[in-house]
């Protein structure tokens, strides 16, 4: 076939190249071509201009060009999770070889993120050089035929959008988005995403000196306009910082407002640094989201028991640090906090993007309380001042009259730390009539939870439980074994 010829740019693939068509992961076999049967090879040669246009034409090719362009480095099973949930994975893998074929993709096996013999398998793939090009030309509609030299730079380059030494931490954090990202994508609900050097909080003195790992925005009419066009390309966070026009301010003052900022913990960071890190979230809390989510990586040693019983521990120390560190501002509520593995987080993002208040996630719960104790009366924030306690205050509170007794009771969620915190305080308050109860939606959410604590007047009630008339309460103790749940007093 002949060549068609765009700014003097052409790509070649082998149609035929068995490395090409044998893909990564997912799904595929990984069975060699039998022996003595070579497959036939074409050469076909692509202008600038064609590719462009067989980008732009096809939404998935899209999608993985930009998925890759946002997050650097991904697997196809990332890539469908995260931009594609709905589609089956096979359509983005045969586009993957198609952008692989073309030349827009490079691709590797890092073995040492491999856990099982198939995941030595596993590609992880990001843009080429030509692919960066091709996709600010056929995604971003920029202009690049006639680049100044001396003109900001209107795309990041090869080179901005390598990972580095950090590639387990890359890793991970992708993982983690891919899960988190694609669930609200599955539901309809399109968040648009960063890294914090395409959206700067800046402070007074005009610097950036809260740098998280990654930043979720709420979503907005503007960015949900792009994916449902599939023009995600012309997403204002594609353009380097220092090339945004006046319009691209504009769009990002009136439609992106930063939800939530993530903070990724592989577990190797000291007190000491986490204690600064917290630190500088205090001194920049006046411009950085309300909600801080603390990913903690899973220990990659040992079983499944063992890596949930020490990212449990992990979650502990984090939430204790939080808890010393930035007191006033979580029980106060100026600053939320989600803390938790990758399945456990994703959960507690996945609420506070759908549920949007506490009280939404128990509607019966005041009904239950009533019917539970029914000599009882409500305490107020005025009953709770006389007590001397005006901050963190009980979503609810009943005094039990026949027991003598108070019922403090907070709405907690897998990975919210703000309760927790608050159920700590009211106990530290030091009222023996106290008892504090944290209200699950589950058994499973109770559980998985990273608890702060264990104490005699700290109780924990199941929601589902109390809705089918079982009013009982659940108590957590720690021995040698490690942490035990018992139906309490």
């Amino acid at each position: 076939m002949g060549s068609e010829s765009g700014n003097g740019y052409h790509v070649g693939y082998d149609e035929g190249d068995e490395e090409e068509v044998l893909d990564e992961d997912d799904g595929s076999s990984g069975d060699e071509p039998s022996k003595g049967k070579r497959k036939r090879r074409r050469r076909l040669r692509y202008g600038e201009e064609r590719v462009c246009k067989l980008v732009s034409r096809n939404l998935l090719h899209t999608l993985v060009l930009h998925s890759l362009y946002v997050h650097r480095r991904l697997t196809v099973t990332q890539i469908h999770q995260m931009y594609a949930p709905n589609e089956h994975v096979d359509r983005i893998r045969s586009s993957v070889r198609k952008l692989s074929s073309l030349g827009l993709l490079e691709r590797k096996r890092i073995f040492s993120l491999a856990q099982t013999i198939a995941e030595t398998r596993t590609y992880h793939y990001n843009l080429s050089p030509q692919g960066v090009r091709i996709y600010a030309l056929a995604c971003m509609s920029l202009n690049m035929l006639h680049e100044d030299p001396d003109l900001p730079k209107q795309t990041f380059s090869h080179s901005d959008l390598a990972i580095g030494t950090q590639t387990e931490h890359h890793f991970v954090l992708q993982s983690f988005l891919a899960e988190c990202i694609g669930r609200l994508w599955a539901d309809g609900i399109y968040l648009p995403s960063c890294e914090w050097r395409r959206y700067l909080f800046l402070n007074h003195d005009n610097e950036a000196l809260y740098r998280p790992d990654w930043i979720l925005f709420y979503p907005n009419a503007f960015f949900t306009s792009l994916v449902e066009a599939g023009r995600i390309g012309e997403d204002v966070l594609s353009v380097p910082v220092l090339s945004r026009t006046d319009a691209d301010r504009a769009i990002l003052q009136e439609h992106y407002k930063a939800a939530i900022s993530i903070e990724c913990d592989m577990g190797t960071m000291s007190p000491k640094r986490l204690k600064e890190k917290f630190d500088r979230i205090l001194a920049e809390k006046e411009h950085i989201p309300r909600v801080v989510a603390m990913l903690v990586a899973e220990n990659r040693l040992g079983e499944d028991v063992r890596r949930f019983s020490e990212s449990k521990v992990r979650i502990r120390n984090i939430g204790n640090t939080i808890g010393a560190n930035l007191k006033h501002e979580v029980i106060s509520d100026e600053l939320l906090f989600l803390v938790g593995r990758q399945t456990t987080l994703t959960d507690a993002i996945h609420a506070f993007a759908t549920i949007k208040t506490p009280d939404k996630l128990y509607p019966l719960i005041d009904n239950l309380i009533s019917q539970r104790f029914t000599h009882s009366i409500r305490m107020g924030a005025a009953e709770w001042k006389s007590r001397k306690l005006e901050l963190g205050l009980p979503n609810t509170t009943v005094f039990d009259r026949s027991e003598g007794r108070v019922y403090g009771f907070y709405f907690a969620y897998c990975g919210w730390l703000n309760p927790q915190v608050k159920a700590v305080n009211l106990i530290q308050h030091g009222a023996e009539d106290v008892t504090v109860v944290l209200v699950y939606p589950s058994v499973t959410t109770m559980q998985s939870d990273g608890h702060l604590i264990h104490h005699d007047r700290l109780r924990y009630v199941v929601y589902e439980e109390w809705v089918n008339g079982d009013y009982r309460f659940w108590q957590r103790t720690m021995d040698r074994s490690g942490e035990r749940w018992e139906v309490g007093p």
